[in-house]
């Protein structure tokens, strides 16, 4: 399994293809083996699809200062663009977790994306109007406040 170093740590990736990147982000708890067919169907099209495994996911290193914020991960994101020696033509896809740090990369370096794809979870200002005004939303997103805390 190939291997890179990007924002300080040792990822491991599954690739497929030749051309433009799309970097595609796995969620929680999935791996970059979500992206199997996708890969197959992005390198027929023409694209190098790069799935790493996310930072706290084996075989990729862990980070030595516990950082797994998700502006840490939208990080990763953005050196794996460059680490991978992409352009401005690239494509970031992102689900779940993965859709989080698809925003933030976005937000962080708008010039290193063609186009932005995420699946699952929304914008971070449509996700905390809708978890505030919906109490059936913020249900469904027990998870993400119950993995934030220490005894998780």
């Amino acid at each position: 399994m190939p291997e890179i170093q990007a924002n300080g740590l040792r990822f491991s990736y599954v690739e497929a293809g030749r051309g433009p990147l799309v970097l595609l982000l796995h969620g929680f708890p999935d791996t970059p083996q979500t992206w199997d067919a996708t890969c197959s169907a992005l390198a027929d099209a023409g694209y190098r699809a790069v799935a790493p495994f996310m930072r706290g996911y084996a075989p990729t290193s862990v980070p030595v200062d516990g950082g797994y914020q998700s502006g840490v991960l939208a990080q990763d994101a953005i050196a794996l663009h460059d680490a991978l020696g992409a352009d401005d033509r690239a494509v970031i896809v992102g689900h779940d977790h993965g859709a989080v740090a698809a925003h933030g990369a976005a937000s962080g370096a708008p010039d290193r994306w063609r186009r932005v794809v995420t699946l699952s979870v929304p914008p971070g200002g449509a996700l905390l109007t809708s978890i505030l005004t919906n109490l059936d939303q913020l249900k469904r997103f027990w998870y993400m406040f119950f993995f934030q805390h220490p005894f998780a």
